[in-house]
């Protein structure tokens, strides 16, 4: 984690950098500084200057302990392959990739949690189509991976309404997409966690990928508008009960670490006991499940109350088992009865076992649920008709248990190789141009995209073609 705090201190200054006009910049080196005493310590000094301007520029995105502790040769190996990238010119996609890369230790799954694969959180991000004008939380964002990927869907809209796609357009276009969306950021992209470390770590996320850190606090959503820590006076005033139009998470899986506490359990209808009533369905004890309730089936009601009722919408990462197992069935039905269930994927574990393989740990079967909450009046209303749901399951998402690429396969199991078109953006004398060109390339065997495009079809039409 320190490794992180110094890269991201230095990120931050490589930002903020590339925001000044070319005269006021400190981010760069000379050929020759990074290899003398002299040199190493002139690097330091501009750097430092660099992180202290800009902790002004964004005062709350990092809290106390995110400093630059690095010696001056450190930084200055560190400045010298930094500074040889533009991230103002870096697409959105490739930036939360990056970021995928450095952070992928800092979530190790030994608490339940497990990061999101990047082509998962791209899938749900596709089928609830968030709009610009809309706000969207995840208030269990870990490293922010959900918060990001929506950016990047908020700047392929952005450049859409320009008239170009990512690959196309030219690097005003980008910059003009780019501002919106940071704009957007600033305003629509919340989120929370209960953990300082994440907290800051989904700020940064958003700020590499956005250029805005968005809104991300440090509270315990599960006892939200109540608590003591240091986001929540913020928190209660941008992310109201009932305000937001999308939420989406991952929340913690844990059947061992369950929630007893009274004081949590007392806020939610999931957090009593459950039984049988007379009409088949089930009826609420009003006894506390002081036997413990997994944080996930909390995380269920929460993300409900947080959207807005009759049209608020919850994308929810959940174990299979839930939404299977006998002694589940009072959570299905809680959901029939408050929700339009709009979509059910079941997912491949491997995506999530590659995240924590090297610990030894097995994470889950997921599945993915898209939620719509129902309106009062829909509640008050205790039959409802009959309607469609989207469901699918997908066998194969990109990688295997070891984290191999999976590639398309003829039946006798050769590797197809297909003839597809790039999009190549190239610099040339200092302007990007655009080349194109036809290559031979495997096709990565991930199921995911059509899902998604499948999805969207389906809410078009109350069909899917095959």
């Amino acid at each position: 984690k320190d490794s992180f705090k110094q890269l991201s201190v230095l990120i931050l200054a490589k930002i903020h950098d590339e925001t000044l006009p070319t005269g006021e910049r400190k981010f760069w080196i000379r050929s020759d500084e990074p290899f003398t005493e002299v040199g190493q310590q002139a690097i330091s000094q501009r750097i430092n200057e660099s992180i202290a301007a800009a902790k002004v520029w964004q005062p709350n995105l990092l809290t106390r302990g995110w400093d630059l502790t690095l010696d001056p040769r450190e930084t200055a190996r560190v400045v010298m392959e930094l500074a040889r990238y533009s991230l103002s010119e870096t697409l959105p996609r490739y930036r939360t990739g990056a970021f995928r890369a450095v952070v992928r230790n800092v979530m190790d799954g030994r608490e339940g949690r497990y990061p999101t694969p990047l082509n998962v959180a791209e899938m749900a991000v596709q089928m609830l189509d968030p709009q610009p004008d809309e706000r969207i939380m995840d208030c269990s964002s870990g490293t922010g991976t959900f918060l990001a990927m929506t950016a990047t869907h908020i700047f392929r809209k952005k450049l859409a309404g320009l008239g170009t796609t990512p690959e196309e357009a030219t690097n005003e276009q980008i910059r003009q997409a780019q501002n919106e969306t940071a704009s957007w950021a600033a305003s629509n992209a919340l989120g929370c966690d209960i953990d300082p470390f994440l907290a800051v770590a989904s700020r940064m996320n958003m700020l590499l990928t956005t250029g805005n850190p968005g809104r991300v606090f440090r509270i315990d959503a599960r006892t939200f508008p109540d608590g003591d820590l240091d986001g929540i006076e913020a928190a209660r005033l941008a992310l109201p009960l009932g305000s937001m139009d999308i939420v989406l998470l991952n929340p913690w899986f844990s059947t061992q670490d369950t929630v007893s506490d009274s004081s949590i359990l007392e806020r939610y209808d999931l957090g009593n006991n459950w039984e049988r009533d007379e009409e088949d369905g089930f009826r609420n004890t009003g006894n506390l499940s002081i036997g413990g309730v997994p944080p996930e089936v909390l995380f269920i009601e929460r993300a409900l109350q947080w959207v807005k009722p009759g049209s608020g919408r919850v994308g929810i990462l959940l174990p299979d088992g839930l939404l299977g197992n006998p002694g589940d069935e009072y959570i299905r039905w809680w959901i029939l009865r408050n929700c339009e269930v709009m979509a059910s994927v079941d997912l491949p574990v491997e995506p999530f076992k590659v995240t924590v393989k090297e610990y030894g740990l097995t994470p889950a079967l997921p599945s993915f649920l898209v939620l719509r909450r129902r309106s009062q009046e829909e509640l008050i209303n205790t039959e409802h008709p009959e309607y469609k749901v989207f469901m699918a399951v997908v066998d194969r998402a990109g990688v295997d248990a070891r984290g191999n690429l999976l590639f398309q396969r003829a039946p006798d199991g050769e590797e197809l190789v297909f003839d597809e078109e790039v999009i190549e953006r190239v610099r040339e004398g200092g302007e990007v141009k655009i080349r194109r060109t036809t290559r031979r390339n495997r096709r990565i065997q991930d199921e995911l995209p059509l899902v998604a495009e499948k999805y969207k079809e389906f809410r078009a039409t109350g069909e899917v073609t095959l």
